[in-house]
């Protein structure tokens, strides 16, 4: 397993979740990408799969993307998503809705989806500083039998100018089946100016857990 999860990463890197999602729209002209691979001795799940995320700002106030990966039930998808501001307060408060479309596939075959979002967050000042944000979403395929809701917050404290501590906490639930919790604890190490390697442990309310390892890239 620790082979294959190692052959896993090396490919996921050569190919190429914040700064994820959130109601930040990124500079125009700037990317960002992060790649991550997920692990673990699971049943339901395989041992490795991979993710991207990656985001473009074409101009002010709009932000396109793409987000593709696996969900908590191993069902693939890949969506290209477009994000605008909704509003922000004088406090730094801000929100931004997002919609998507692309594909999901299930065990009946490669199905047209769509999803819907909106995102809440803000910087924090207190001690080295920080951002929490809270994104929520629904996806389906109108034309089979699926749909996704999700409901995910993510905490970040910087902890000095290289290492940042972060909490993530996703509830899933879909259209059959139980819904689902996930919290992954983890760090982010700051690589040179524009880099950031990720570890952390996904603990699920079903018992099950696995490794994440992520690269996240701005340029």
């Amino acid at each position: 397993m620790l082979i294959r999860f190692v052959h896993t990463l090396v490919a996921v890197i050569l190919l190429g979740s914040p700064a994820l999602a959130g109601p930040w729209l990124r500079t125009p002209g700037t990317h960002f990408l992060s790649l991550s691979v997920e692990g673990g001795q699971e049943s339901e799940r395989p041992d490795v799969y991979g993710a991207l995320y990656y985001e473009y700002g074409p101009r002010p106030k709009l932000t396109l993307g793409l987000d593709a990966g696996h969900d908590s039930w191993d069902q693939p998808s890949a969506l290209l998503f477009t994000r605008v501001p909704l509003w922000e307060s004088d406090s730094g408060s801000r929100a931004a809705t997002e919609l998507a479309a692309g594909v999901v596939s299930d065990a009946e075959g490669t199905h047209l989806a769509l999803r819907a979002g909106v995102s809440w967050g803000r910087s924090l000042s207190w001690g080295q500083g920080g951002w929490v944000s809270i994104d929520a979403n629904y996806a389906l395929a109108p034309f089979a039998d699926y749909s996704l809701a999700k409901l995910e917050g993510t905490l970040g404290l910087n902890r000095s100018d290289r290492w940042k501590y972060m909490l993530q906490v996703i509830a899933e639930k879909p259209k059959h089946g139980d819904a689902i919790l996930s919290a992954t604890p983890g760090l982010a190490w700051k690589l040179g100016n524009k880099s950031h390697l990720l570890g952390g442990i996904i603990l699920r309310s079903d018992g099950s857990a696995a490794l994440k390892l992520g690269l996240w890239r701005d340029f």
